[in-house]
Parts: structure tokens; C-alpha cells; sequence
């Protein structure tokens, strides 16, 4: 049983934190406050997962004390509770038409009510007519099959009432709650991944067909503002003024290229995900990307280069190295320190040289310190 709710939740998490929150694009009923953006649902869904072995737990000892099993009823039902809230919560995200009657489905109701009765609520009055109503306490009997409790009502003149429920019964009715609103989740979720996929193709048009690089500049941070988050010289601003050097210098006209075909890459990949994420979302086939990635490395194992490969592989991971460390402009010293190095790495290149030469004059200039910089990833193949 709790495999089932486990693949949903892994796939719902999957979409969410690698398509529907990264991109973020509109035309999707999804609205991006700072609270959505906080990525509380990935909380939720973390939550979920590391609470469900408490209601899935199937190895039940039936010979525990009263107290281990009122506090093992409290937390079962407890948690219960917690995750409806949580299937609601996320439902109100994507603005799920099913949220209102979701809230009188009997598997909800049923165990909702009981949560009230012993833990809620154990003590309940009628506050406006100042009445007390009923009590309840846990029976000698209570154990890990089932919740026994007494309970004490005013419409039954507080004779006490010896009320037993099987767990199983509990679990069934919140097991079939799950799985249904689970899936009408990811059936929002498949929408929502369709109008990604017609408003990334209508993007794509767009783009392909407009000449003006101002106007596709503002067309872009009107709808995939996405674009403009992954390099320090990717913002509308700074693209403008380098497309107009574009023409004075190789650095310049590197990064509009770079930029340009990072665009299309991008586009390409999204098309691809989507294809394949909503391909894999069908009832019969829903299966997660880790588990075929798992079973490729248990039948090929890992990659691994190919030893004429190993001298130009690890030139390569040093040019890496250094670049890395000369990505954040801020420290001159470090600056001074891995630029000597890259020079020496490079045998003293002319153009490696130059770039170098610009960084360290405009250190404090985003456009001047990254175009060279982007030109020196290029230069030496990383």
C-alpha cells in the first residue's frame, strides 16, 4: 500500500521541483507568491514521506503497554489529520477545482472526526449556549489493531459508551482518500505540463521570427524571465549594452552567441522534459527517472573515459578548476593567485593573456570582467 502513495509523492515532487517551479511560466492557474516561491510544498511532500511509516507501520505489536498504545492512537490519527491538510494545501497551490468537495468526502470525514473526538477535542462544550457536551478517554483495551475509547455525551445522558474501531478500517479509508486526491493532483499537474508545452512552443515562434534583439529581449523578461537567472551577464540590461559592442571585439560577440544559443538549448530541453514527463504520466506508466537511471547502471554500470581520453580529460578539469575560481570577482588576491595559474596552465596564450589582462582592469565592471571571462571558457573549451 505505501509503495503506491510513495510514487505518487515522488512524482508530484519530480514535476513540481523540475518543471512547474523552475520555469515558472505563465499561462499555468498557478500563482507564483513569495510564499509558493518559498518551495514550502517540497516541506510538505518531505513531511509526507517521513511520516507515512507511522501510518503504514505494519509491524504492530499487540502486547505493548496502555501508554505506548494511546500514544501510538494519538499519532496515527494524528498524522492522519496532518496529511489531509497537506493534500488540501497543495490542492489550494494549484487551485485544484476538486478542493471544496474534497472536504466532504466520507475517507476524509470519518477519520477527521474521530482525530476531533479524542485528541481535538476530548473535552467538548458548546460554547454559545455555555453546555457542556461530551468527553472521551481511551479504553484498557486500546492496542495497535484497534482504537478503543469511552465516551461520555450529553445526548446520552453520560452512561459512557464503549466505542471500538479497527485500525485497518482507519487506514483503508485514508490509504483510498490518498490515492484519490494524489491523482487528481498529478491530473492538475498533467494540465498544468501541457500549457508549459504549448506556451514554450509559443515561445519559441516567437523568438524564432522576431529580428529586433531589443525586442526579443523584453518579449523574454515579459514571459521566461527563467532565462536571465544562470550567468552573471544574463540580464536585459547588461545583453543590450554588450549587443552593442558586439562588433568592437570577439568577447562581446561571444557572449550575444553564447547567450543565444543558450536559448535554444534551453527551449530544446524544456520541450524534451515536457515530452517526456507527460509520456510517463499515465496510469499504467508512471515511473520515475531514478529508477531507470538505477536500472541502466545495474545492467552497464557507470561510465567511465576511455584511457587515450585521460591526459586531454584531465587538462580540461584543471582549465575547470581555475575558472572556477575566478567566476566570483570580488577577491583580488584570489583573483591574482588562479589568473597567474590559468596563464601558466595555458603556456602563456596571447588571448588568454588579453582576457586576463581586461578581467584585472575592470574588476569591478560585471560586463567588462564576465564577457572576458565567458570568452575564456570558450577559448580553452569549457
Amino acid at each position: 500500500m505505501i509503495k503506491d502513495i510513495e510514487n505518487s509523492l515522488y512524482l508530484i515532487s519530480d514535476i513540481w521541483n523540475d518543471i512547474i517551479l523552475k520555469y515558472k511560466l505563465k499561462d499555468c492557474k498557478i500563482d507564483f507568491t513569495p510564499e509558493v516561491e518559498s518551495n514550502f510544498i517540497s516541506d510538505i511532500i518531505r513531511y509526507f514521506l517521513d511520516t507515512l511509516i507511522i501510518v503504514y507501520n505494519e509491524n504492530k505489536k499487540v502486547n505493548d503497554s496502555f501508554s505506548e498504545n494511546v500514544e501510538n492512537s494519538i499519532s496515527f490519527l494524528q498524522i492522519i489529520f496532518v496529511q489531509q491538510d497537506f493534500i488540501e494545501e497543495i490542492m489550494k497551490v494549484l487551485k485544484c477545482p476538486e478542493t471544496s468537495s474534497m472536504k466532504k468526502d466520507d475517507n476524509r470525514l470519518i477519520n477527521r472526526d474521530l482525530r476531533n473526538e479524542l485528541i481535538g477535542h476530548p473535552v467538548s462544550w458548546n460554547t454559545r449556549l455555555k453546555i457542556f457536551e461530551s468527553s472521551t478517554i481511551f479504553g484498557n483495551t486500546v492496542n495497535r489493531n484497534q482504537i478503543v475509547y469511552i465516551k461520555y455525551s450529553k445526548n446520552d445522558n453520560f452512561k459512557g459508551e464503549i466505542i471500538t474501531i479497527k485500525r485497518s478500517d482507519i487506514l483503508e479509508r485514508h490509504h483510498n482518500y490518498l490515492l484519490k486526491y494524489l491523482d487528481i493532483i498529478i491530473e492538475n499537474l498533467i494540465i498544468c505540463l501541457e500549457k508549459y508545452k504549448e506556451k514554450i512552443k509559443k515561445i519559441e515562434e516567437t523568438i524564432s521570427k522576431e529580428e529586433s534583439f531589443k525586442n526579443k529581449l523584453l518579449f523574454l523578461s515579459e514571459e521566461f524571465k527563467y532565462i536571465f537567472h544562470h550567468n552573471y551577464l544574463y540580464s536585459p540590461d547588461l545583453l543590450l549594452d554588450i549587443y552593442s559592442l558586439k562588433h568592437t571585439h570577439q568577447r562581446y560577440d561571444n557572449v550575444i552567441s553564447k547567450f543565444e544559443q543558450y536559448l535554444n538549448d534551453v527551449i530544446s530541453e524544456i520541450k524534451n522534459d515536457l515530452d517526456y514527463t507527460i509520456s510517463n504520466l499515465n496510469q499504467e506508466n508512471r515511473i520515475k527517472r531514478s529508477d531507470e537511471i538505477e536500472e541502466y547502471i545495474e545492467e552497464h554500470g557507470y561510465p567511465t573515459a576511455s584511457s587515450e581520453n585521460n591526459d586531454s580529460l584531465m587538462v580540461h578539469s584543471r582549465y575547470v578548476y581555475l575558472l572556477e575560481n575566478l567566476a566570483d570577482r570580488k577577491q583580488i588576491e584570489k583573483f591574482n593567485f588562479f589568473s597567474s595559474l590559468l596563464i601558466e596552465e595555458a603556456n602563456n596564450d596571447k588571448l588568454v593573456n588579453e582576457e586576463i589582462s581586461n578581467m584585472r582592469n575592470n574588476i569591478d565592471s560585471d560586463l567588462e570582467y564576465y564577457s572576458s571571462y565567458n570568452l575564456l571558457r570558450t577559448l580553452l573549451g569549457c
